[in-house]
């Protein structure tokens, strides 16, 4: 069983190969992306053991994200796959619109991953687990992502797993700051560890 817990969105990433605007792009590379998905790996590949707690869609994207997931040695018995939403994607915009920066372009409203709720956190894996982590982007998805992080605090209080978060806060995701600062801070005060 595994001794870290992640919970979150798993995207696909396309990266083109030339800098500028994306219309001029024409090949891309796919990766694996997503905070918590990268968190999981990291862990596993320190020799620790990883759990993964997500939504996919019923997609050749999803299939894309657990074999890679698995393929890292994550434990993805808690991946869900959803067979009425995509799994998000994004791509990276590089150099433009300034030179020296990104720009991601997020198709992710909708996706399985956004729809990520308390059904889809059981209390098995808290019953090992030693760390729950997951990060402010997670809650901000949707309101049924939102309960799932909120269920996913309260498993971990009640079987002693220390809580982890990296506020990673994205404006563009929360109706404002004070709605962000509204729905973190609850969580944030139960973390033992955060990340800002």
């Amino acid at each position: 069983m595994a001794e870290l817990i992640t919970m979150g969105e798993a995207l696909v990433q396309f990266n083109p190969l030339m800098k500028g605007p994306l219309r001029h792009a024409t090949l891309f590379e796919r990766h694996v992306a997503g905070a918590e998905a990268n968190v999981a790996v990291a862990v596993v590949r320190q020799g620790r053991r990883a759990a993964f707690i997500g939504r996919v869609g019923d997609d050749e994207f999803g299939v894309c994200i657990e074999n890679w997931l698995r393929g890292e040695g994550v434990d993805t018995t808690w991946l869900r796959r959803d067979h009425e939403a995509p799994t998000g994607i994004y791509f990276v915009q590089r150099g433009y619109p300034l030179p020296q920066r990104s720009a991601m372009v997020y198709y992710r409203r909708g996706s399985a991953g956004s729809r990520l709720s308390p059904e889809d956190v059981p209390e098995e894996p808290f019953k090992i687990a030693r760390i729950l982590h997951f990060t402010g982007i997670t809650p901000a998805l949707s309101q049924s992502a939102r309960e799932a992080c909120g269920r996913a605090v309260e498993l971990a209080q009640r079987f002693g797993v220390a809580i982890s978060i990296d506020t990673n806060i994205r404006p563009v995701l929360w109706p404002s700051t004070e709605e962000a600062v509204r729905v973190l801070m609850p969580m944030i005060e139960r973390a033992r560890f955060l990340f800002t």
